[in-house]
């Protein structure tokens, strides 16, 4: 038996090792995966202790579809180094092709964590949420992926997709628990508004204003109902009503406006409109849509008229112009959920109780902002609070959010659905539409749209 001197056997060693990671990255390179597996499972054998090794076997046994050896390999990296990336990941993503969502959760979530800029780990993650059920999770991943890569269809298509299963599961909570619920019945009454279905519009909100307890804005939504129907005492009576129980209520202002436009005072309610787009613009902007419903040609051409005239006189922004031109009167409403408020509001001690009175004073956005930046602390009337003021504003994403919270508190859970359902159906409309953007060939996303556009007019 010959013997080598020490350093000669540790040279021809490291040069054998170093061999066969050569040899592994070339087979890697031409997608010979399964020779790269021969060739670092010899490199493990010859250093066992690196974990990075024993990640790029297991990525080698991921690629050729040997699932229980990857899935020991990657155990064994992440033994060694729990915070490596590579393994986690492809650990997570094995567990979901075998569909053990649970078991994939924490590897994808170390994954994240270890680079946060990656947007595999989200898209696993959200896979597995939705295995398991979870998919208020489901959507929260999506989201975060969407903000890693916002130029991906696919990403958007699915947390459409996502909120309309929350929508959908909300929906049969609400009838299955809360039948008698008020805010099941609000549920109903607007959804029959918004697909302009007159008739059962307004018996749903005659039954719900019959009710002992309805939620705030209900006497202005039947209003709208009836200034469509062109029963204008009535809308008339229901926007008053609706102003002596919550006088900064905008959406019985917006109301009014439309009103006074179809008694034939357009330059009232030019006035009208400008004043609430001084105290919350992103409310006017996500409410036009409804002003705009059913207007005659000759009212909407007094209107363009009235806002031009005080357009050109530097009264009003040119936004609010073209909010009520023919070409954006019947805007299919998909707008982004990032709505501009007003002056920024300091946090104070007080800040709750501030709330309160922007709420008060019509000042969603601004409410909107403050409670949203103290989200963590929030309490149940707070976040009641923030559900109604940036559903109102049109910020989504933290009606969504609040609302999430209350479905979770037995004590507030129809609110919340109601809530929850309602701002999860913008917010499918306008990720799907973005995937449209992004994808306008997509058979799938023009189904979708279609659906969901039928489904409010």
């Amino acid at each position: 038996m010959l013997c080598l001197p020490p350093g000669m056997a540790f040279s021809q060693a490291r040069d054998t090792f170093e061999s066969l990671l050569v040899s592994a990255q070339q087979a890697q390179a031409r997608s010979d995966f399964q020779s790269a597996a021969g060739y670092y499972n010899q490199a493990v054998a010859l250093h066992p202790e690196i974990a990075e090794l024993r990640a790029n076997l297991g990525l080698m046994y991921y690629q050729t579809g040997r699932d229980e050896k990857a899935i020991e390999t990657f155990r064994e990296a992440i033994r060694l180094k729990p915070t490596l990336f590579v393994p986690n990941l492809f650990l997570g993503l094995d567990y979901l092709k075998l569909k053990h969502f649970k078991d994939a959760v924490p590897y994808l979530k170390q994954a994240a964590v270890s680079n946060p800029a990656d947007i595999q780990p989200q898209l696993g993650l959200a896979q597995a949420y939705a295995g398991t059920g979870n998919t208020r999770l489901a959507i929260g991943s999506y989201l975060r992926a969407s903000k890693i890569d916002p130029a991906k269809a696919d990403t958007w298509y699915h947390l459409g997709v996502s909120y309309l299963e929350q929508l959908e599961s909300d929906a049969r909570i609400l009838f299955t628990r809360h039948r008698n619920s008020a805010y099941l019945q609000a549920l109903i009454a607007d959804t029959f508004s918004e697909q302009r279905a007159l008739i059962q519009s307004d018996q749903s909100y005659k039954e719900l204003l019959a009710m002992p307890k309805f939620p705030a804005g209900t006497h202005a939504s039947y209003g709208f109902v009836l200034s469509t129907h062109h029963d204008l005492a009535g809308a008339e009576r229901e926007f008053n009503a609706e102003l002596a129980t919550d006088p900064g209520s905008l959406m019985a202002k917006l109301g009014l406006a439309r009103l006074h436009l179809e008694q034939g005072a357009s330059g009232q309610s030019a006035k009208e409109i400008e004043d609430i787009f001084k105290t919350d613009a992103g409310f006017l902007r996500f409410n036009a849509l409804r002003f705009n419903a059913a207007l005659t040609p000759q009212n909407r051409s007094e209107l363009q008229r009235a806002l031009e005239e005080r357009r050109a006189a530097g009264e009003i922004s040119e936004e609010i112009a073209a909010l009520f031109r023919n070409d954006a009167g019947d805007n299919s409403g998909l707008r982004r959920s990032s709505p501009e408020t007003g002056t920024p509001v300091q946090l104070t001690n007080l800040a709750f109780s501030k709330a309160a009175g922007l709420y008060a004073d019509g000042r969603y956005g601004d409410c909107t902002a403050l409670l949203a930046s103290r989200f963590s602390l929030l309490q149940t009337k707070d976040l009641q609070l923030l559900a109604g003021c940036a559903y109102s504003t049109g910020d989504y994403q933290n009606a969504f959010a609040a609302a999430t919270k209350l479905a979770a508190n037995p004590a507030t859970e129809p609110e919340g659905l109601y809530w929850e359902t309602k701002s999860a159906e913008q917010l499918a409309t306008e990720a799907l539409a973005r995937a449209s953007e992004l994808d306008s060939n997509s058979p799938k996303l023009h189904v979708l749209l279609g659906d969901t556009y039928r489904q409010r007019k």
